[in-house]
């Protein structure tokens, strides 16, 4: 969605230089009003974009930062999940063993 709006912002930018380049090749008092008219709006749509661009790239570093967040977690998990592997088939092996010295006892 901000990258949509930062393309119009750019395409809007685009489109008031224009018109400001044109009204600046005219020469009469219509013109020069038109011409500071646009070149207001021009930089508040400048001004717009920056904006736009600077709420994007906070935004890709939350939710980088939460990525981060995520694989951590999760190779915590995996290790905590291998640990308990590692700790369940050694008591398998224990109960084994402890089996069969149980049925050469008997």
């Amino acid at each position: 969605v901000l990258e949509a709006r930062i393309v119009e912002l750019e395409g809007q930018i685009e489109e008031r230089e224009q018109q400001l380049l044109e009204v600046a090749t005219s020469n009469n008092d219509v013109a020069g009003e038109l011409a500071r008219e646009i070149q207001e709006e021009l930089e508040q749509l400048k001004r717009d974009h920056e904006r736009e661009k600077a709420l994007m790239t906070a935004r890709i570093t939350e939710l980088e930062e939460e990525l981060s967040y995520w694989q951590s977690t999760n190779n915590d998990n995996e290790e905590a999940m291998s640990s308990q592997r590692r700790q369940q088939e050694k008591l398998q092996k224990e109960t084994e063993s402890l089996s069969n010295r149980i049925l050469e006892l008997e």
